[in-house]
C-alpha cells in the first residue's frame, strides 16, 4: 500500500514538473503587451468652397493599447483640439475620448513592424464654436462650409495605423482616426497623427 502511494506521488510530481515547460511556452507564445503613446495630429475639419476656405487644425492624442499574441487587441484614447477664433477660419474646441478594437497583421506583438485596422466608438464633444443669435444651424450652414455646432454625441470611429519598434522599448507610430458625421459636425473630422510611445510591458 505504501509502495503504491509512493508511486502515485512520484507520478503526480512528474506530471506537475512536466507541465511547467508547457505553461512557460504558452506564456511565451501568447504574451500580453501594453503600450503608452502620444501623438501630434493634423485635424481636417471641412473642405472649403467659393465662399469659405479649407479649415484644419492641430491637435494631440494620448492612447493606451493592449495586445495579445492573437491579432486582436484594444486601445483607449483621448484626442483634443484647442479652439481658434480666427475670423476667416475659426476652429472649435474638440474633445474625443473613445475606445476601439484593433486587428493587426503581425502575428507576434513583439515584432518590429505592425500594421493594424481599428473600429470602435467615441464621444465627440464640440464647444467654443461662435454662434450668432439671428442665425442658427442648420439654416446658416453654407454648402461645403463649416457645418458645425456646439454639443456632443456618440459616434462610430474607424481607422488604423502602423508602428515600428526601435531597439529597446521606444515605438514610432502613425495613425488615422475618422469619427463618423454627427448632429454637431456633418463632415468627418479626420485626424492623422504622428507620435511616439513606449512599451511598458
Amino acid at each position: 500500500m505504501r509502495c503504491s502511494i509512493r508511486v502515485l506521488s512520484e507520478m503526480a510530481s512528474l506530471l506537475v514538473l512536466g507541465s511547467l515547460p508547457v505553461v512557460a511556452q504558452e506564456r511565451e507564445v501568447f504574451p500580453i503587451t501594453v503600450d503608452v503613446s502620444g501623438s501630434v495630429d493634423w485635424v481636417f475639419l471641412y473642405q472649403g468652397d467659393m465662399y469659405t476656405r479649407d479649415n484644419s487644425a492641430w491637435g494631440v492624442t494620448g492612447s493606451l493599447a493592449f495586445r495579445s499574441g492573437f491579432p486582436l487587441g484594444a486601445e483607449i484614447f483621448l484626442a483634443f483640439t484647442a479652439s481658434d477664433d480666427e475670423q476667416d477660419s475659426p476652429t472649435p474646441r474638440i474633445l474625443l475620448p473613445g475606445a476601439w478594437a484593433t486587428l493587426s497583421l503581425s502575428r507576434d506583438p513583439r515584432e518590429s513592424w505592425d500594421v493594424f485596422f481599428a473600429a470602435g466608438v467615441a464621444y465627440l464633444d464640440i464647444s467654443e464654436w461662435p454662434t450668432y443669435p439671428d442665425c442658427n444651424p442648420p439654416e446658416c450652414w453654407i454648402e461645403g462650409g463649416p457645418n458645425i455646432q456646439n454639443g456632443g454625441s456618440w459616434s462610430v470611429v474607424w481607422g488604423g495605423g502602423a508602428t515600428y519598434t526601435l531597439p529597446g522599448r521606444l515605438r514610432l507610430r502613425l495613425d488615422v482616426r475618422v469619427p463618423a458625421a454627427t448632429d454637431e459636425i456633418e463632415s468627418r473630422t479626420t485626424r492623422v497623427g504622428l507620435g511616439v510611445g513606449v512599451r511598458v510591458r
